[in-house]
């Protein structure tokens, strides 16, 4: 993607992405439960216009 922006203008992003498996072992139970275990991960991060330099 390519975002043409203005000094004062940002544009904030957000991924999640949601994993059909676990990262890390775990074991649970009860008695008439059914668990659906999976990993999800998100990260977000705030980008904005570079200053210009003058000379």
């Amino acid at each position: 993607m390519t975002f043409t922006l203005r000094d004062s203008q940002r544009v904030r992003e957000t991924v999640e992405v949601t994993y059909d498996s676990l990262a890390y072992p775990l074991a649970l139970g009860r008695e008439m439960t059914y668990f659906v275990k999976r990993t999800i991960v998100n990260a977000g991060a705030t980008f904005g216009a570079r200053e210009e330099r003058r000379q």
